[in-house]
């Protein structure tokens, strides 16, 4: 059984843990347990896991906040559907700063840049159409 293996982890001394958590050592489910923890540290080891169900327990945390996910959004390189995620997230979606991050990704499929895009303020649109990074696709709309 797993359950005992997770007891025990939490026991260890975090800094261990951590490195598990760096390397992908950690098992995907534990990983995705993790993500519900209250623990900061873990949280913001676990933003950089590529699996959308990480991620989702990330984003429904209650502990994480919006810069955390200012942070994930802004990534390079980042999975594509961690992107995907953030944008599905009711809860960071609609937060401004998020969609900013969003739109501002170059990893950021079109379709979500787009529609995100279609949300921000002019200011953000002129500074996004200065933007080298951006694909050209995303810099024409």
């Amino acid at each position: 059984m797993r359950a005992p293996v997770l007891d025990e982890d939490r026991r260890r001394e975090p800094a261990v843990l951590d490195a598990q958590i760096a390397n992908l050592r950690v098992p995907l489910g534990q990983r995705r347990s993790l993500a519900r923890s209250e623990d900061r540290n873990l949280l913001d080891k676990l933003a950089l896991d590529a699996d959308t169900a990480v991620i989702g327990n990330l984003l429904r945390n209650p502990r994480t906040r919006e810069q955390d996910v200012v942070r994930i959004a802004a990534l390079r390189p980042v999975a594509v559907s961690t992107l995907r995620e953030i944008a599905r997230s009711s809860r960071w979606s609609q937060q401004p700063r998020v969609r900013a991050a969003l739109a501002r990704n170059p990893a950021c499929p079109i379709e979500i840049a787009v529609q995100v895009m279609g949300t921000l303020p002019l200011p953000d649109l002129r500074e996004l159409s200065r933007d080298p990074d951006l694909p050209p696709a995303t810099l024409a709309q």
